[in-house]
């Protein structure tokens, strides 16, 4: 009993004689004890009114759990269930259960959770150390989840990257002439004017070339400079190689049909400024090419096998357009429109941003590929990374696809990395090992397609954090095959009315970081994932709290700190199932006890709260200005133990006993509390005098509808509790 109590029944003969045969019952000084009549003061003094009639007052359930493992023959596999996200260091995750079975087998667990768990994280180790888990929803108590298997999740990405998105023509060594190939070719002399077919011999002297006429193929054979160039239908220039052209203009489009340039090994086109077009036309490259732009235009088609050298913005745009680089390619910024096709087999290198825009696009790396960001908003069923891409800052997907189709595409052992990641309404589809590595925030609006595993070898992808872009959003990511997610800080699971926020589908399992059971190797493709083993996530068990008030015979203050004990769900230790359990505060000034029904064998944990917690007979103790040192004991229990079904601990004054509802004699639902169980690991109880309902908005909404306001105890008021 708290001293404000006492004060209260003492000052009552004050104010109303008839007060002492009214109230004689709750005087802490008489022996008196009526239960009949505590409980009917306890239900007028409840600081909640019309209670839910259905109100049991507990927040924890028992869960069955079915777990299969099917991958390593002979193995035989550690399961451990959590409250959350073992692999996320402030997820808060508590060990529920633990557990064994073999490779091809099932084991089922019991094992106590939240009644407000949506989720639980189940775990498999192997003996190698090896862990990943898997969030499973939680239905009508029971969860049900498999490791291993076939992957069903069907694509046409491959396992092993080939040329399979875009066609082209590579042009043979005719295209590229050697200078003694020319000298064989007995070439007109030509002051620049052509105006008939044939083939022509462009000196140093000439500084501007005028073909009115089609079919003529000019030969540059030396340094030539041009002040104005047009050649038309079925025209050609070669640049031999060693030779350079340089272009003194302001831009220049290739533009009639059948035109061609041909830049040969060691040659050079140079245009001072503006923009280099090929639109009809064709730019073959094996030396160098430089300019401010480069825009292939509708059915226009450059190839390039020597560099390829843009200070500014290279544009793939418009019907049939065509670019091909398996050189060496740089620019300020890349971007694809309208049927236009880009192919890379070797290196490209852009130093701002990639910007891939079109439905009909098609864009296929086999090479390496650089960029500072890159935007992908438009859906294509035409996007292959085969080999190695990186994107230093933001990769943004937001298109419209929602299954593996349209989607960006890895093939079997590609890697894709980037500063961050931001997908909204996309899809991206990975081959066997490829690797996916997200080395800052991978920011989710709404993806109901997400990633897509197709092989049967896992494919992994890396996340530095992994967070929703709007809170509470339904189908923010899906997780779809064989597909480790290693990832160290990913939001959790949840529910947005029944829609999940992560979809997960097939095998795809969460695993640390660095964690992954998969080792790809170093190659011209792949930097390479070598994992290793973290065996397994903390133990530390769940812990639930027991807050009683001390209602032996008056009515308490509801701040439901008289006492307040902290008990672990059971593990294992030393072979033997046990729990701990720790007093961790009184807030009343009676000598009171702490018992447990151990499997009908009544035991004292504490015999007096006060002088377990190391203070004075009487004193309020970590409820407001006292503190003292919790206590903590083991105890053993049955192997069957739960402590949903099983955990009656109880306080006591005497021979008069509190216990929570589930453990009362004679409690029916509806009727009012002497003390509560509360499922989490970290629940805080309220201060000194502060009533529950004060401390915790939510406790008033439960207590009226036991199906509403489930998890109020995770939602303190600040400056209220403890």
């Amino acid at each position: 009993m708290k001293s404000k109590k006492m004060i209260f029944f003492r000052i009552l003969p004050i104010l109303a004689i008839g007060g002492i045969f009214t109230f004689i019952g709750c005087d802490s000084s008489n022996d008196v004890y009526n239960p009949d009549a505590i409980k009917e003061q306890a239900k007028n003094a409840f600081p909640v009114k019309d209670i839910d009639p259905n109100q049991t007052w507990e927040t924890s359930s028992v869960c069955k759990a079915n777990v299969s493992v099917n991958e390593t023959a002979g193995e035989v596999y550690t399961i451990k269930v959590y409250t959350a996200n073992p692999y996320n260091a402030n997820s808060g995750a508590s060990l529920l259960a633990t557990s064994s079975v073999s490779n091809g087998q099932t084991t089922n667990i019991e094992f106590d959770i939240p009644a407000a768990l949506q989720y639980v994280y189940v775990m498999k180790i192997d003996s190698k150390g090896y862990s990943s888990a898997k969030a499973v929803l939680v239905e009508n108590k029971q969860a049900t989840v498999s490791f291993g298997g076939i992957n069903n999740i069907a694509s046409t990405v491959k396992t092993k990257a080939v040329s399979t998105i875009v066609n082209f023509t590579a042009p043979d060594a005719s295209q590229f002439p050697t200078k003694e190939v020319a000298q064989q070719m007995n070439l007109q002399q030509t002051n620049g004017q052509i105006g008939t077919a044939g083939n022509y011999e462009i000196k140093s002297s000439v500084n501007a070339i005028n073909n009115w006429a089609g079919n003529a193929n000019l030969y540059i054979t030396e340094d030539v400079t041009l002040n104005s160039l047009y050649i038309t239908t079925n025209s050609k220039i070669f640049v031999l190689p060693g030779i350079t052209l340089t272009l003194n203009l302001s831009g220049y489009s290739l533009g009639q049909t059948g035109s061609v340039i041909s830049v040969g090994e060691g040659a050079k086109l140079i245009l001072n400024s503006g923009r280099l077009q090929a639109s009809n036309a064709t730019i073959y490259n094996a030396g160098t090419v430089k300019a401010e732009d480069l825009d292939v235009a509708g059915n226009g088609y450059v190839y390039n096998r020597g560099t390829l050298s843009i200070t500014k913005s290279v544009t793939v745009a418009n019907y049939n357009s065509l670019l091909v680089n398996e050189g060496t390619m740089t620019a300020l910024s890349f971007e694809t429109q309208g049927s236009s096709s880009f192919y890379n087999s070797d290196k490209v290198e852009i130093s701002g941003k990639s910007h891939l825009s079109s439905n009909n696009q098609k864009w296929e790396n086999q090479g390496y590929f650089k960029t500072n960001s890159m935007v992908i908003e438009a859906s294509s069923s035409n996007l292959l990374n085969a080999c190695q891409l990186y994107i230093d800052g933001e990769f943004k997907i937001n298109t419209t696809s929602t299954t593996s189709d349209n989607a960006f595409k890895m093939d079997g052992g590609a890697y894709t990395e980037c500063g961050s990641l931001y997908l909204d309404n996309a899809s991206i589809v990975m081959g066997g090992k490829s690797f996916f590595n997200v080395k800052g925030t991978a920011t989710y609006n709404y993806n109901l397609g997400g990633f897509y595993a197709t092989a049967q070898d896992f494919a992994i992808l890396k996340i530095g954090k992994a967070v929703q872009n709007s809170a509470g959003q339904g189908n923010t990511i899906g997780y779809h095959g064989k597909l480790y997610v290693a990832c160290n800080d990913h939001f959790e699971n949840g529910l947005s009315g029944n829609v999940h926020y992560i979809i997960w589908e097939g095998d795809a399992q969460l695993t640390g970081a660095d964690n992954a059971e998969i080792s790809i190797p170093s190659s011209n493709c792949n930097p390479g994932y070598n994992s290793k083993p973290d065996n397994g996530g903390n133990d530390t068990p769940a812990t639930y709290a027991y807050a009683f008030e001390d209602m032996m015979k008056e009515v308490g203050d509801y701040d439901f700190n008289d006492v307040v004990l902290y008990v672990s769900v059971p593990y294992d230790k030393n072979g033997k199932k046990v729990i701990d359990v720790t007093l961790k505060a009184a807030g009343a000034t009676k000598k009171l006890a702490v018992g447990f029904n151990n499997s009908g064998q009544k035991q004292t944990l504490f015999a007096d709260v006060h002088e377990a917690l190391g203070v004075a007979a009487g004193t309020l103790v970590n409820t407001g200005t006292a503190t003292g040192t919790e206590k903590k004991i083991t105890v053993e229990v049955a192997s069957n133990f739960t402590l949903t079904e099983h955990g009656d601990f109880y306080i006591t004054d005497g021979s008069i006993e509190r216990h929570i509802p589930n453990f009362t004699d004679g409690f029916k639902p509806g009727d009012v509390p002497y003390g509560i169980r509360i499922a989490s690991s970290n629940w805080k109880w309220p201060k000194e005098r502060v009533v529950i309902t004060e401390a915790y908005a939510g406790f008033a909404a439960w207590a009226n509808d036991a199906t509403a306001a489930a998890s109020w105890y995770n939602e303190p008021i600040n400056g209220k509790v403890y």
